[in-house]
Parts: structure tokens; C-alpha cells; sequence
């Protein structure tokens, strides 16, 4: 029996010398001292001052207190004492005494980031000497930011941070959210407490509240007093965003009065201009992740309510108002999209993709009239002209990026599973260009890739059949093709096996076999052919068995290289792209034998390293969902599918495998 299963693997992340800080009282004692000195004695005064600066800046400058915990934390009796050393030690950097000035400030160094919340209230300090050292001491300290006790991939990513610049260290603060198992949790509330930029702050509290909890009981009370250990005493804003969320966790729900009541401080702070470092974008973050998690525990009502109450702070503006839409989407608030709506027609009339957020919303409450009459009004903004007149009044730049605004008007609502309006987006390009334009080409590969997802195999071969022929015949074509990474033969092998899944559905298998020999050949990398080969099991036919055997083992051989070659080049460093081909590799290895035959525990093995490589890739937990499945874990393949539709919600193929996987486990318990 035939069993066909659409391809889920994706084809073919000055600084200024110490200095003195003398008091009021000694630099009086100083200016004394050299009006009565005879130049001798100031020479003499100035060698020495001289010296005291060199051998000042030489002293050695360190973080981490010996004494301290794996975060740079005490126990509560500790850290009362230490606070209290900390501020008197503050104190003393205003002392009349220099040798004073200087014990203070070396043991605060010393101290690192345990002095670190003093060190910047200080920088307010009502004495200017403090607050001069005080930001001296501030802008000194090399802070370490990773631990010995981090994860492998934690310190990785937190290597060399404090040297780098913004946008570097907020990519980095994007991976240690990446990493699978909340490894980055400690790192990123690290990061959140003493982060200098207020937004990368920000950024990676965000970042820790929307990890996936951990449904262990233990494992989230235990995380929600690590994070409070962390930031005891701390009143950073992000901080208090973050002890919020760890009494959620140690309480096991989401509290509704203590995010209403942390929001209403922060909106009051921001309406009346009581804090430099609350703005709108932070209190509207703030917001989006309380709403989210609202509705996350099912508590859809007090989301809407919070989103609905401060759709002020969204920007007026067209990106803003997009923003707004795609999050509403994801978190199935569609009220929250007609509001915005209501309040800013004008902008949603003038752009497409809000009109079908609009439309979307109309759909997602049953009134489907009312969202195709939105989806129509939408696909005729910018409209593409009908006929040869139209097309003549617009020179090639202005309608191609009109095409391609349409083009990319059909991949969002491709996303957003809203495959009927995305088809008509595409069919829009493709009736009002031809194969002379790139975007007529890419719209058809779009149309193509469409209908094979949704196993339309006839669909799918009509719309780029037109593409590989006119590329088979015309080498200027298919120069001009392959900037879009197109080829003749890549092309022809997709055609023909889309040709040859719609031949053995209509149980043609010998026409089949054939236009897969012809697909496999124009490309022999794609495994998924490979797959679809091995699911004719023609025992009459010897030389079929012949020819799948020969691919199989070539395939399995090529992946195993591959792989070999990636982690050579690993071993002598860890370059990205041999990091990223690593993990492809072992995903396309794991695919093809879990979809097949071989060892299937080597394959699972595979896969879960593909994920190491590769954190919360859908595609890669589709395979690892596979793998659980070959291996007879049923209830792990279901649990793995739905992890990965988190992330591709509307992903046909993925849907089709986990619809595949829940029979099987029904039909186990």
C-alpha cells in the first residue's frame, strides 16, 4: 500500500586613566601646602602624586568576589551584611583621606557587580566627589558575564559580550532565549538586573516571560526563587517585570490583580512623566506579554481587556498598527484587531495587509461574507493593472514593486493559513506578468509550493511546468533564473514528482516509478524522493528494488560524509555556517531514515543534535517527532509534532503528521 507523506524538510541567527578623587577639606590642606612650598618641595610633591597615579592605575581590577554564590549572590543574612559594606565602603570614596579613597574603591572593584545597584544609585549622590567616582567605578568595571557554571552554550553565546556593540549583544540575547530547556533562564535575568542599555535590559526579561514554562512543578518553583535570589532588592524596572513573573511561576497561575497592578504603576509613571526610563514601547511590551500569558491560561477575557485598554500606546503609524495585528493573530485576540480597526480606518483602508487582519477577524468570528468582502476591498489596494493600457502607464520599477508588494502580501496570509486570499494574491502577479519577470517566475514557484503543501499535485505542476520549459530551451533564461536559486534541472525534478505523487494516487505506479526515476535523477539530494521510491514495494519488479537500494545507500553515504566533513571543520572552530550545515545534514540524515529503514536510534540521536545545533527549529522537531515515532515513543511524537506547530501553527504537512501520529497513540491505549 502506498503511503505518501509531503516533504516537511526545508529545501532545496577611552576608557579614561584612574584618577584621584581628593575631599573638600584635603584639597584645601593641598593648596595650602603649595602656596608655602619652595619649588623643591613641589617637584618633590608632584614625583610622588605622580607615582601614587601610576601604581593606582596599575591595581588589579576584578569582578567576582571569592566569597560569593554561582550568580554573585548571598544568602539572606550575607547579603544584608554585604549591602551595608557596600554602602559604607561608598561612602568612604568622599573621605578627606586618599588612602581611604583608594581601599574603598579597590575593594568595590573587587566587589564587582555585587556593588553594582549602589554604585549607580550613587551616581546621584549628593557629594560630587561620590558621584564622580561612583561613575568612574561604573564605566571600570570588566564584569564577566558568563559563569563557570553557565551551560556550554550559554558561555558561548556570552562570550567577549561586554566588548561588543548593541546590536550584536541583542543578537546574542535572542540566542540565550533560542536555547532549548530555558538554559539561557539565569543568563538572560543576568542580563535583565545589570545590562547598562535599558532596552537590552528590557529585552531579555521579555525574552525569559515568554519561554515556555516547564509543566514540572518543581522545576518552576525552583526557577521562580532562583530568579528572585538574583534580583532581590533590585528596583530596575525590568526587574520588576521579571519578580512579578517568578511569583506566577512559585504560585503555579497568572495572577491577574499583580499584573494589572504592576501595569497601572508603570502607565502612571509614563502618563505623568514620573520616570526618565518608562517610555510607551516598554509599557506596551509589558502589556503584550501579561496579555499573552492571560491568554495562554485560557483567561482570554483579561487579555482583551488589557489590550483593548492601552491600544493607545500602539503606534498610529502603519508598521505599529501591523505589529499590533500579527500579535493579536498569534494569540487568537481578533476583537483586539476590529478595534483597532474602528480607530484607525483611514490607515487600515490604505494598506492590504491590514485589511485582511481585518478580514481575518470578521473569518475567525464566523462571518465569512463580511471577511471575503474585506479580502476583496484588500486586493484591490494597489491594484495591478488587467491589460496591456494599464500595464503601459507604469514604467517596469513602479510595477514591479507593486507585483512584489502582492507577491509578499500572499506569503503572510500563506502563514497565516489563509491559503484561499494567498492563492488569489499570487494568481494577481501571475495573470499580470509573464516569464520575462523575475517576479512572474517567483510568483508561479510561490503558487507551485502552495498547492503541493495542500497535495494538490496537478496544481502544482501546472503552475511551474511553463517555468522548466521555458528554462530547458532558453539558457539566457535560465542565467537570468538562477540569482533566484533556480535551476533547470532542480525545476524539472520538482515537476516531476509532483507528476509522479499524482500518478500514484490515481494508482498509475508504473508511470510513477518513471517520472520519479526522472526526478531523482535531475536531482539526486533530495531525499524526499527517496522516501516516496522506497513506498512502492514492487516485489515483481526486481530492478525497481534494484534502482531505490542504489539511491538509498548513495543518499545515506553523501549524508554521513557530509556530516563527518561539517564536524571536522567544527573541531577547528565553530563557524556558523559549518555549525548550520552540521545541522542540516543531521536533520536530511535523520529524515531519510526515520521515513525509511536503518538504524533508528542512530537517527533519533541525530535529530536531537540538529535541535542542540539548531534551538526551536519547526522543522527539525519534525523530524525529531518522526524519529520518536519510528522508534515506537508514540506519545513523544505527538508531544514533539505539537512543539513544533507552536511555531508553524498552519503548516499542512506538519498538521498532517501529527493527525498521523494521534491516530496511532488512540490506537494504542
Amino acid at each position: 500500500m502506498t503511503k505518501l507523506k509531503s516533504p516537511n524538510v526545508a529545501s532545496p541567527f577611552f576608557r579614561r586613566p584612574s584618577c584621584l578623587f581628593p575631599g573638600t577639606a584635603q584639597r584645601q590642606e593641598i593648596n595650602s601646602a603649595v602656596r608655602r612650598a619652595s619649588f623643591p618641595m613641589l617637584l618633590a610633591i608632584g614625583t610622588c602624586v605622580a607615582v601614587l597615579v601610576v601604581l593606582q592605575a596599575a591595581s588589579p581590577v576584578q569582578v567576582w568576589s571569592q566569597d560569593a554564590t554561582a550568580d554573585g549572590e548571598y544568602s539572606d543574612g550575607e547579603s544584608e551584611t554585604t549591602d551595608q559594606r557596600v554602602h559604607e565602603l561608598i561612602e568612604k570614596l568622599g573621605s578627606d583621606s586618599y588612602a581611604t579613597r583608594l581601599r574603598a574603591r579597590n575593594e568595590l572593584q573587587r566587589m564587582g557587580l555585587e556593588a553594582f545597584d549602589a554604585l549607580r544609585e550613587a551616581q546621584t549622590h549628593s557629594d560630587s566627589e561620590i558621584l564622580s567616582a561612583a561613575r568612574f567605578l561604573i564605566s571600570s568595571l570588566h564584569v564577566a558575564w558568563a559563569k563557570e557554571t553557565d551551560p556550554a552554550e550559554v558561555r558561548e553565546a556570552l562570550a567577549e559580550y561586554g566588548a561588543q556593540d548593541a546590536s550584536e549583544r541583542e543578537s546574542r540575547i535572542h540566542i540565550l532565549a533560542s536555547l532549548p530547556d530555558r538554559k539561557g533562564l539565569h543568563a538572560l535575568v543576568r542580563l535583565a538586573r545589570f545590562e547598562s542599555n535599558i532596552a537590552l535590559s528590557r529585552l531579555a526579561a521579555l525574552l525569559a516571560m515568554k519561554q515556555n514554562v516547564s509543566e514540572d512543578r518543581a522545576r518552576q518553583i525552583s526557577n521562580a526563587e532562583r530568579i528572585r535570589e538574583m534580583l532581590r532588592g533590585n528596583q530596575r524596572q525590568a526587574s520588576q517585570w521579571l519578580l512579578a513573573y517568578a511569583d506566577d511561576l512559585r504560585e503555579g497561575q497568572y495572577s491577574e490583580s499583580r499584573w494589572q497592578d504592576l501595569i497601572h504603576k508603570q502607565r502612571s509613571e509614563l502618563d505623568n512623566a514620573l520616570s526618565q526610563t518608562t517610555h510607551a514601547s516598554s509599557v506596551l511590551e509589558l502589556v503584550r506579554v501579561s496579555a499573552a500569558r492571560a491568554a495562554e491560561q485560557g483567561q482570554t477575557a483579561e487579555a482583551l481587556r488589557l489590550a483593548i485598554e492601552n491600544a493607545d500606546l500602539v503606534p498610529a503609524r502603519t508598521r505599529g498598527l501591523i505589529d499590533a495585528c500579527e500579535w493579536a493573530i498569534d494569540h487568537e485576540l481578533f476583537p483586539f484587531v476590529s478595534a483597532l480597526q474602528q480607530q484607525h480606518q483611514h490607515v487600515f483602508e490604505s494598506h492590504a495587509l491590514l485589511m485582511y487582519s481585518a478580514a481575518h477577524a470578521h473569518l475567525s468570528a464566523g462571518e465569512v461574507a463580511k471577511a471575503n468582502e474585506l479580502a476583496e476591498r484588500a486586493a484591490a489596494i494597489r491594484k495591478l493593472p488587467e491589460d496591456e493600457t494599464q500595464r503601459t502607464n507604469l514604467s517596469d520599477k513602479e510595477f514591479e514593486e507593486m507585483a512584489y508588494a502582492h507577491m509578499a502580501i500572499g506569503e503572510q496570509l500563506e502563514q497565516r493559513g489563509l491559503f484561499d486570499w494567498a492563492e488569489k494574491e499570487y494568481r494577481l502577479v501571475i495573470d499580470s506578468s509573464d516569464l520575462e519577470m523575475n517576479v512572474g517566475v517567483q510568483a508561479r514557484q510561490n503558487m507551485s509550493k502552495l498547492c503541493e503543501e495542500l497535495l494538490r499535485h496537478d496544481d502544482a505542476v501546472k503552475w511551474l511546468e511553463p517555468v522548466v520549459e521555458r528554462a530547458e530551451k532558453d539558457n539566457k533564461f535560465q542565467n537570468r533564473i538562477s540569482i533566484l536559486l533556480l535551476s533547470a534541472a532542480s525545476l524539472r525534478s520538482k515537476v516531476e514528482y509532483q507528476r509522479a505523487l499524482s500518478q500514484m494516487k490515481s494508482g498509475q505506479i508504473d508511470a510513477a516509478k518513471k517520472s520519479l526515476v526522472t526526478a531523482i535523477n535531475a536531482n539526486p539530494t533530495d531525499i524526499n524522493i527517496i522516501i516516496t521510491m522506497m513506498q512502492i514495494d514492487d516485489e515483481n519488479d526486481p530492478a525497481w528494488t534494484a534502482v531505490i537500494s542504489r539511491y538509498w545507500t548513495q543518499s545515506i553515504g553523501r549524508l554521513k560524509s557530509d556530516i563527518a566533513s561539517y564536524e571536522a571543520r567544527m573541531r577547528r572552530g565553530i563557524p556558523i555556517a559549518a555549525r548550520d550545515d552540521l545541522a542540516e545534514s543531521l536533520n536530511q540524515y535523520a529524515w531519510l531514515v526515520s521515513n525509511t529503514k536503518g538504524d533508528f536510534q542512530e537517527a533519533l540521536r541525530a535529530s536531537q543534535r540538529s535541535l542542540v545545533l539548531s534551538p526551536g527549529s519547526p522543522e527539525f522537531l519534525d523530524t525529531l517527532a518522526r524519529c520518536h515515532f519510528a522508534v515506537g515513543d508514540v506519545r513523544a511524537a505527538v508531544a514533539t509534532q505539537k512543539e513544533a506547530l507552536k511555531v508553524w501553527p498552519h503548516s499542512p504537512p506538519l498538521k498532517r503528521q501529527l493527525k498521523e501520529f494521534e491516530a496511532a497513540l488512540q490506537d494504542t491505549e
